[in-house]
């Protein structure tokens, strides 16, 4: 069994201090400070005793988010155990091993076609270490056949997320001069740094690409993949010509870009992820993050 916790949820931080404060814990994270399944499993079951059996003697600590929030968070936990409940030495961590590298991860390749390649989720990076558990003699109490059942709880929602995003269709090359294509993309660029956008997004329809957060889209408007797959969806359509304006690319950027991406529904979450940045609430003051730092 397992709990979810919300860090900044008041109701939930007596139990998620009971975690971090528990000589069981062990966080889910590669680092170089990190052991194997095989050696924390060795270290709870000869030698170290604790209340309620060798089946209890691992709390696995879970974070969740992308690798930026889980150091932030990494560092947050790490601080409030020093400062408020006195320990020195920072929680232990326990890592896949080597054999996750080769994993194919179906959902992230759901998500970002051609990405799932050594790639691991949240959840598939539990339900590895799941089977690493049953490797070692079904180590934790954890039940033979636990890792294939995850994996395939989760199926239902890569097939609902492959069904539900949209991919854009590969469009044929315009056939004009390069030099043309690559002046449109050269304009296309420029206008793209001013062109409204929907806040929130993180996945294009225009091009494809797909971002782990909203903050990277506004960059990416204005980025060659991006710029070209506008180019190719007008040029496409039309015969050779000389000359454009910066108006007609204007008009061009809005048509095949900023009205198609206006369809598109963000997150609510994102969208307020966008919000916090767009008001200046993700920037730390600068003596607050130098004393931060060394938590990390």
């Amino acid at each position: 069994g397992g709990d979810f916790l919300m860090y900044g949820v008041e109701s939930h931080q007596p139990a998620l201090d009971d975690v971090i404060c528990d000589s069981r814990t062990h966080l889910l994270l590669p680092g170089d400070e990190s052991r194997t399944a095989a050696d924390v499993h060795a270290a709870t079951s000869s030698g170290q005793k604790y209340q309620g059996g060798d089946n209890a003697a691992l709390i696995l600590l879970v974070l969740d988010g992308s690798w930026e929030q889980v150091k932030a968070l990494r560092a947050t936990l790490e601080h409030r155990r020093r400062h408020v409940f006195g320990f020195q030495e920072p929680l232990p961590a326990l890592r896949l091993g080597d054999e996750a590298a080769t994993f194919f991860s179906n959902l992230i390749d759901a998500l970002k076609p051609g990405a799932g390649r050594g790639r691991i989720s949240t959840f598939e990076a539990c339900a590895l270490l799941l089977q690493e558990a049953e490797d070692l003699g079904n180590a934790w109490g954890v039940k033979t056949g636990a890792c294939k059942a995850a994996l395939q709880a989760l199926e239902p929602i890569v097939q609902t997320v492959s069904r539900s995003l949209f991919l854009p269709e590969p469009l044929p090359a315009p056939s004009w001069d390069p030099a043309q294509v690559e002046a449109w993309i050269v304009a296309l660029r420029a206008v793209a740094k001013d062109a409204p956008l929907n806040p929130g997004l993180r996945r294009c329809s225009i091009c494809g690409s797909a971002f782990s957060t909203p903050l990277r889209m506004r960059d990416h408007l204005s980025g060659r993949r991006h710029c070209a797959a506008v180019a190719a969806r007008y040029l496409s359509q039309r015969q050779a010509s000389a000359g454009f304006d910066t108006q007609q690319v204007v008009q061009v950027f809005l048509e095949h870009s900023t009205l198609p991406l206006s369809q598109c529904i963000a997150e609510p979450p994102d969208v307020a992820l966008a919000q916090l940045k767009s008001e200046g609430f993700l920037k730390l003051p600068k003596k607050v993050a130098a004393s931060e730092s060394g938590y990390a």
